[in-house]
Parts: C-alpha cells; structure tokens; sequence
C-alpha cells in the first residue's frame, strides 16, 4: 500500500513539474536563423475635415490641421472605430484663423506646442479627462492671455499650465496637484516658491531659467525631481524629502550659486549632469573627485589616470565621466549593477576597460567615442548593448559579447574602423536590422556600411542571420574555433563550447579505455581522426554520446581485441582502418581481428559485417541511462534533470531511460522508471 501510494506520488509531482519539460530523442539544441530589427507600431495616417490623425490598433491622435482652417474646431471623440485620444505636438500649432476649440471626454492629454501661436483662440473647452497639458500647449493663444489677466496661475484640472506672469515670493495654490511641464520656465520675476502637499509632481523644465529664484520648499508628498526641473535658477540651497526617489538629467545643473545640498538616503536614481556647474559639486570634487551619493557615482570628470571604482559603488551614472580626457583604463568592481548612459562618452584617452559579473544594465553611448579604447571586457550578466554604446571606438579589435546579452542596438559598433572579430555568444540575440550596426568604414560603391572583420556565433544563429544578410564573413563558434584541449584520465580532449572529442592517448599503458560521456561539463561526441591510432589497449568501450569516429580513429592499434560502441546510430567512418589491428603484408590494407560489440541493427554491426569484423550484439540494462552497469536512484536523477532541461545534462545511453515504448522521453517514462526502481524491472507495464 505504501509503495503504491508513493508511486502516486512520483506521477502526481512528475506531472506537474514536467509540464513544461523536454520530450522526444535527445538532439541537439535548434537556433532560430532570423535578424531582429526593433520596430513600433505602424500607424496609419486619415484626414477629415481638416483635420490629420494617426490610427493605430486601440486609439487614434490628432497630428495635423490645415493651417487655413477657420472658425470653431471641434475634434472627433472616435476616428476609424478607435477613440481619440491625445492631441499631438505642435498638431494644430500656428492655426491662426480657429477661434474655439472643443475637446471630447476620450482625450486624455494635450501634448507639447499644441495649439501654440493660434492667434484667434479665444474659446477652449477642456473635459476632466485630460491629466497632461505639455509645455507652451496654449502659447500665443487669447485664451491663455486671458487667463493670465484672470489669475497668474492658470489652472485646468488640477494642472498648473503657466505661471509665467507671477512675481516675487510665490505660493502655489492648494487646488493645484500637478506643476506643469514649462510652467514657470524662464519666468525672471519668481523670487521664492512654496510648494504646498497637494502637488505629487513637478513637470520637466517647470522652473528651469528662473535666474532670481533663490529658494524653494519642495513637499513629501513629491516623489521625483524630474529632468531641468531648477535648471539655471538661483538656488542656493535645497533640501530634497524623503519621498524622493529620484532625481532625473539636470534638474540643478548651472545653479552655479547651489552650496548645499540634502540629499536622503530615499534617492535610488541621480541622472545626468544633475548637479553639474554648481558650487557645491566643485565642493565635492575638490574634496575627492570621484562624487559618490547614495552608491551612486555621479561624477568623475577630475579623475586622472587608472581609475579602479570604489566598492562602495552600485551605480554609476549617466554622464558621470563624459568628456573626462585623463582616465586611462577603467576596472569596475562586483558591487556595481548598472552603468549609465554616456556614463564615458568621449573618454578619448581610455585605454581599457574590464567590468565584472555584476553588471546588469548599460546605457546608450556608455563608451561612444572612446577612440583610444584597445580592449573592453563585458560583465557576464549584461542584458544588452544599447544604443551607439560604442560607436567610434576605433583602435577597438575584438569583443567578446556574453551570452547573457539579449540585444544589440542601432549603431552599436557603427564606425569602430579597427574591429576585427566581434563573438556574440547568444544564438537568440536581436541584432539591430541594419548593415552599420557593426560596421568599419562605408563602402563607396556599395553605398552603405560594410564589416571587414569576422563575426563569430553558432550557426543557425541570429549572428549568421546578420552576416550572410549584409555579406560579412561569419565563422561558427562550435567549428571553427580552436578548442581548448584537456587530459583525464589518460586520454587527450579536444573541448568545445558545447562538445568534446577525443584526439590521443596520453599514456601507452593503458589496457582498458572507457571514454567518459562527458569531460569539463560538455559530452564526448567523437574520436577524432588518429586520435586512438597506435594505442596498446586490449579494450575500447565508447558512450552513447559518441555519435561519430572518424576515420583513422583506431587505427594500428596492435593489442586491440574489442571495441564497444553503445550508440546504435553513431557514425563510423567508413574505411576499414577505421578500427584495425593488423596489416595484410600482401594488400598493404588494415582490418581488426578483434571484436566489435553493438546493438543489433546498430551502425557498428553494419560497419563489422562491412570489413569482415567479427560482431557481438549486447544487450542494455534496462533503466541504466548514466552508463555505469547498474540501474539505481541516479538514472531516475538524470532523467529528472533532462526533462527539467538542466544545462550539461547527459546520458550514456538515453535508450535505456525509454520505459514506455515510444522512441522518445518524456514524463511517462520517468513514471515507469521510478515504479520499476521501486517494484523491480519485471512489473513496469504502463
């Protein structure tokens, strides 16, 4: 009863967790051939009534007006059975005949320039639907104007759009829950902003060129300082909350009076240039001039030399070295996770660059420009190369891309003029669909950018994909690429990435050889040609992940008495020296007087009959997938691990594992594995 229950068990568990497994014979993996270019929704463009729209598959936008369109203007709330939903930048900029404008309930946002320098607009209708108004939307509008002469605040559900005409000390009324992009940009008249707890968001660029404003009180109730938010202002100190999380690309750039700054340990995220042309970032710099805040490195433009980041650093932001022409070579620790954008951009004296494993996330223009970069090793873990990360590297020779790396961006290695091997090690990889986004020099007469080096990667690959579209020469990786060799046990390996084969014998001594099913975590497939040739063993037992034996292999091997190829399909190669121990003196021809063991109807027993071999068949222990003469609990493991797919995976004999009568592995016969370990091979029917 117990050991019924327990097989209940094995099913139940099996089933659920191999739902997702493997099945069929054991073969090797399949790579998509198939270049992957990075596109967005397509729109198409309709015109009614004046009026341009963009329709795309659930919403449509406003992108252009005709520019003598007269009168009232009333925007459709659907188009093309798709409801209207933004209206676009500068769509309806410079219509300066319209007089009103109705919005319907389906917008939600107004976009950047919108209606600006629509001369005659004196009439808006806005619904409660709308929750964003971009920068100057009502520019040069009589509507805005008179809103000004109303109240220097203007207001539209809840979104402070201008205040441009307010003066001295301010304070933001408490109906307002969003500052504006632009809201107050260049307004010289703000002295001082309070900024009451209903506002949750400051817009992009909303104080930026205030020169006179000398101080602000931002809430908790604010989450982010968004990018030039205080750009070229007067501050000259600020406390930033503890509900902020981040503060974004120049928000106090060029507040060249800023002397001090709180900053909370809140802060995750410090963009580019953020504090850049203040006091106190010459401060800081004088102090040590790599600017560390939070784990984040937010500027070393001072540094001079090798420069080995500090452990203390996760982050490096963007632009943190941009433009620095003293660093020499560069070496980032495990304990940074992210570098950003332009993070060395133009770092024209940066020789080399090694990061480690740790590194996730690497922005656009990381190491654009970097002309003296020679050498450049990615972390393991890198997701993907964005975006012109090293366009113009041009002394760069080779690089080695992770398989970890998922994507390759536009102009990634555009213009690198000295590449001469680039390896991508992930079959799967999206590579930019265009022929500079590796490229050396532009081809005159073919008119477009061409490669002169070699790309490396699997065949099949994306990589190969790539390479054969724009004519670049590709080499395989499992192929072409000296293997590393290896000695165990006696025996000489050839290892590949994902392979290994045997190519000699390092010790004549050896009277038994069983070659392993797997050396250095890969499985042995083959024995090379003349890779046993003139051994003195009395014995040759070969796996089941041998598939092939070239010819030569066992050739002139004088105390051979039998060879054991226990892959009924293994290829052999086809001439009789192949396997031989003798020499006819009258022929001047090899043969093998020994004996060839196999599976009956097995490529062995056909290569025997062939050459006049003597030929045994053998017969597997049923359940002994691992290859070691017994079938216990470690063939129910591996079989496990298979169907899981976990990498360097291997059986000695995946028929033995094949319980259930189909020629294929799956779940099934795990079920019927671990019921004959647990009630004996006799009682294993299904």
């Amino acid at each position: 009863m117990k050991c019924k229950r327990l097989f209940s068990i094995f099913c139940t568990t099996a089933l659920s967790v191999m739902s997702l497994g493997q099945s069929l014979t054991p073969a090797a993996p399949v790579f998509p051939a198939a270049v992957t270019a990075y596109a967005e929704e397509t729109a198409s463009m309709v015109t009614l009534n004046g009026l341009t729209f963009s329709i795309f598959s659930d919403h449509a936008e406003v992108t252009e007006c005709v520019r003598s369109y007269e009168g009232e203007l009333i925007i459709p709330d659907e188009m093309n059975g798709v409801p209207v939903t933004s209206i676009g930048f500068s769509s309806i900029a410079g219509c300066e005949k319209i007089t009103s404008v109705t919005i319907p309930d389906t917008v939600t946002s107004i976009n950047v320039y919108a209606f600006q320098a629509c001369s005659s607009l004196a009439s808006v209708t806005i619904p409660d639907s709308v929750t964003f108004i971009g920068d100057n939307a009502f520019v040069g509008t009589k509507w805005l104007e008179a809103k000004q002469e109303e109240d220097p605040f203007v207001v539209v559900n809840g979104i402070l759009i201008d205040g441009k005409t307010c003066s001295g000390d301010i304070v933001i009324p408490d109906s307002v829950t969003m500052i504006g992009d632009g809201a107050f940009s260049g307004c010289h008249e703000i002295t001082s902003v309070v900024i009451p707890d209903f506002v949750t968001k400051i817009g992009t660029d909303a104080f930026s060129n205030c020169a006179y404003l000398s101080s602000v009180s931002i809430p908790d109730s604010v989450t982010e300082i968004p990018a030039w938010a205080f750009y070229g202002t007067g501050l000259t100190s600020v406390v930033i909350p503890d509900s902020v999380t981040s503060i974004d690309d120049r928000a106090f750039c060029l507040c060249y009076q800023l002397e001090t700054i709180t900053i909370p340990e809140s802060v995750a995220y410090i963009g580019f240039e953020t504090f850049d042309s203040t006091y106190w970032m010459s401060s800081q710099q004088t102090a040590d001039p790599l600017v560390i805040v939070n784990g984040i490195l937010i500027n070393g433009k001072t540094y001079e030399g090798d420069l080995v980041i500090p452990d203390s650093v996760t982050m490096i932001a963007d632009g943190a070295f941009n433009e620095c022409k003293t660093i020499t070579a560069l070496t980032i620790p495990d304990s940074v996770t992210r570098i950003g954008g332009h993070a060395f951009q133009d770092c024209t004296m940066l020789e080399t660059g090694v990061m480690a494993g740790s590194v996730t996330d690497m922005g656009e223009y990381a190491f654009n420009w970097c002309s003296n970069l020679a050498s450049v090793t990615l972390s393991a873990s890198l997701k993907s190369i964005e975006k012109d990360t090293f366009t113009y590297c041009d002394i760069l020779h080779e690089i080695d891309i992770p398989a970890s790396v998922s994507s390759i961006g536009e102009d990634s290695f555009h213009g690198c003029r000295m590449l001469e091997t680039i390896t991508i090690n992930n079959p799967d990889c999206s590579i930019f669909d265009q022929s500079d986004t590796i490229c050396t020099e532009k081809d005159k007469d073919l008119k477009r950018y061409i490669f002169d080096g070699v790309i490396w990667g699997y065949g099949g690959s994306t990589a190969q994909a790539y390479a054969e579209k724009y004519a670049y020469r590709f080499k395989d990786i499992e192929e072409d690429r000296d293997p590393v060799q290896i000695t165990e046990g006696g025996l000489k390996f050839n290892v590949y990435p994902h392979h290994a084969a045997v190519c000699g014998c390092s010790s004549g001594a050896l009277e038994h050889i069983t070659i392993p099913s797997t050396v250095n975590g890969v499985p042995v497939t083959g024995i090379e040609e003349y890779g046993l040739a003139f051994c003195t063993a009395s014995s040759v037992t070969l796996p089941a992940s041998v598939t092939k034996i070239e010819p030569y292999a066992l050739y002139n091997c004088n105390m051979l008495a039998s060879v054991t190829i226990l892959n009924p399909d293994c290829k052999i190669g086809d001439i009789q020296g192949t396997i031989s121990n003798a020499l006819d003196d009258t022929t001047g021809r090899e043969y093998f007087t020994g004996t060839i063991k196999g599976y009956e109807g097995s490529t062995a027993q056909a290569y025997a009959l062939k050459y006049g071999c003597t030929f045994e068949a053998i017969s597997s222990i049923t359940g002994d997938a691992n290859g070691d003469g017994e079938f216990n609990v470690s063939d129910v493991v591996i079989l496990q691990k298979w169907l899981l797919a976990v990498p360097d995976t291997h059986f000695a004999d995946w028929r033995a594992a094949n319980f259930y009568p189909d020629d294929r592995l799956d779940v099934f016969d795990l079920c019927l594995m671990k019921r004959a370990l647990i009630y004996g091979t006799q009682n294993i029917a299904p």
